[in-house]
């Protein structure tokens, strides 16, 4: 049988402090209930019991806890079946979520009949002939649930503004509203069963040729006011200046940043009569080929994201919290169009643009929030945090109205449909952009405020700029376009350059290549044709978290006989202390083999 891969269960956040604001004494049922700000689960109807239950789980294990334990509270339990996830982003704010293990189902044991007939042997054959269920706890990792748990409120921070901060100043409704708007999409859009990347929860992917193109990205600095900070970056990595590193941005800022710079997936064509093979038949019934219908508008959808992307099936029948369930024939026919669309062979991609635009503060409906800025006479405006309950345009995702097909076009691909958008990425002459994000000062970080950040895109490039008034950003929209196109010549140059030195040879053909990953401050390094994604580092990563006398954890497998090594290592040019991962796939390697691998790292990166 087929592996089951592992699922949401529930997802709740809470605040153990919080009080109703009507006096229920008697009440204890509505006082837990009070302190619960968003809960979703996969079950079409939770009860209040239920839902009162597992809160107040979560709340019993970390109390339990901090009795041996004052400083280190409880993070994570392990069960048969489930993990258990507790994260405190925020002083008195919890996240708690609950996962089911991948498990594969088993055929139950024949056993030779009996004569007895009881009603009680007639049960116990019923049970026995149910398949038995075997869960493997492996394929989950602490260390990687709890980086995607803080991943995610640091999203959250970022486009909405810290929990303590909305609840002070908006009030604990505006906070419920924004909670469920925002995590409702974000737990649909956890895909579990996806392969893990350790570089992913390790930092930000430094460019290949960072060393070469930081000396033109200085420069650039230099030729803008002081506190003025460029980050240069693409959907896959980021070449921070000197001056943004020592700024401490926050890592959910550049993501952000190179989310917004991923493509968005364009609409599915098919051929054409004319373009179509020599030996493609047709059916025998007509002639007329059979095609799967693409240019149908997915049902069920939200915010123009439709049930037949992939993701999982179950995840769509979630209600949020305090939702009414959904009825078996909406669901039969959700299945039912799953199954078809899957039959099909397509699979179509979400536009994580997109997402966090419909997710985000500023807009309810998934509308590009970005605009030009003003050439003239334009002015920053202050923002205003303090307002009523009843003024904060917080619609909840069920009441959102789904987008008909041409607007969810509009709104993911940016384009209206038949718009030829085939023109040349540098036919358009290049402008600044700019984006409101919420941040905080390195000495409060749960003060968020708002704050702009100017984009210039010049194809899948990217240069932003913090810390700028809007009316000196034009002024350096033409030095921001050389400094674009002398790291493009540069890139080039190297990428050339390396294609002509690295010629195959039967030694490089043959022998397997190690993969590693150095960390220093909040970006990596990142080498090797695999991504390093096995049990082993993971397992090292989690002893170096936990134990900071620990300064190197290194393993090797049996199958394959793969050497694992996980190491502390300390930047003298930054003053920052960092980690290094190493993979090494060669059998006849020695763990002195690994340590010179190691120290050839140091010197090369470090």
């Amino acid at each position: 049988m087929s592996k089951i891969p592992p699922s949401l269960v529930y997802l709740t956040i809470y605040n153990p402090t919080l009080r109703p604001n009507i006096s229920t004494d008697d009440d204890e049922d509505a006082e837990e209930q009070a302190q619960i700000l968003f809960y979703v689960s996969r079950d079409r109807a939770v009860s209040r019991d239920k839902m009162l239950r597992q809160v107040g789980l979560a709340k019993a294990l970390v109390n339990f806890a901090e009795l041996f334990h004052s400083t280190d509270p409880c993070q994570n339990v392990h069960s048969q079946s489930r993990r258990m996830v507790m994260v405190s982003p925020e002083p008195n704010f919890w996240m708690h979520v609950a996962i089911e293990l991948a498990k594969t189902p088993r055929a139950p044991a024949v056993k030779p009949k009996t004569r007895d007939k009881g009603k009680g042997k007639a049960k116990e054959e019923e049970s026995s002939q149910l398949p038995q269920l075997e869960y493997h706890d492996g394929t989950l990792h602490d260390t990687a649930l709890r980086a995607h748990l803080l991943r995610g409120y640091e999203q959250f921070k970022l486009t909405h503004g810290s929990f303590s901060s909305i609840l002070s100043t908006l009030g604990q409704q505006a906070l419920e509203l924004q909670l469920e708007r925002f995590f409702t999409v974000w737990a649909w859009t956890w895909d579990l069963g996806k392969d893990l990347s350790l570089s992913i929860d390790l930092g930000l992917p430094l460019h290949p040729s960072y060393p070469l193109i930081l000396p033109t990205i200085d420069n650039f600095s230099s030729k803008i006011p002081e506190g003025v900070a460029a980050l240069v970056v693409t959907q896959s990595h980021v070449a921070p200046s000197s001056r943004y590193r020592s700024s401490q941005y926050p890592v959910a800022l550049t993501r952000h940043l190179m989310n917004r710079l991923a493509p968005a997936p364009g609409p599915a064509t098919l051929p054409t009569q004319l373009e179509l093979p020599d030996d493609v038949s047709r059916t025998d019934q007509d002639d007329r080929l059979t095609v799967p219908n693409t240019n149908t508008p997915p049902s069920g959808g939200f915010l123009g994201v439709g049930i037949n992307m992939s993701m999982d099936v179950k995840k769509w029948t979630w209600p949020s919290f305090g939702k009414a369930p959904i009825t078996k024939e909406m669901a039969a026919n959700a299945n039912n169009d799953v199954s078809c669309h899957v039959s099909g062979g397509a699979e179509a991609q979400v536009d994580q643009g997109a997402l966090e635009d419909a997710i985000s503060s500023d807009n309810s409906f998934g509308l590009p929030t970005e605009k030009p800025t003003a050439l003239d006479g334009h002015e920053k405006h202050p923002v205003k945090l303090e307002s009523d309950v009843s003024e904060v345009d917080t619609p909840r995702p069920s009441r959102a109205p789904s987008p008909t097909a041409d607007s969810s076009v509009v709104s993911l691909n940016g384009t209206r449909p038949g718009v030829d958008t085939s023109t040349d990425v540098y036919s358009e002459k290049p402008r600044f952009t700019w984006i409101d994000v919420f941040l905080a000062p390195s000495l409060e970080p749960l003060a968020t405020s708002q704050r702009r950040i100017y984009l210039f895109k010049r194809g899948s490039w990217a240069v932003a700029l913090f810390g700028v008034d809007s009316d000196d950003v034009n002024t350096w929209a033409e030095l921001t376009l050389h400094l674009l196109e002398d790291v493009e010549r540069i890139v080039s140059e190297d990428t050339r350059r390396n294609k002509a030195a690295s010629l195959p040879s039967a030694t490089k053909i043959l022998q397997p290549n190690d993969s590693h990953i150095l960390k220093t401050g909040d970006y990596v390094n990142a080498g090797g044709e695999t991504a390093l994604d096995s049990d082993y580092l993971f397992e090292a990563k989690r002893i170096l978290d936990r134990e900071p006398a620990v300064i190197e954890v290194f393993c090797r497998g049996l199958h394959p006989q793969h050497w694992h090594v996980a190491s502390r290592i300390t930047d003298p040019v930054e003053d920052a202390k960092g980690e290094a991962y190493l993979e090494v796939s060669r059998k006849e390697a020695t763990l002195s083999d690994v340590d010179n691998i190691l120290r050839g790292l140091y010197k090369t990166h470090v």
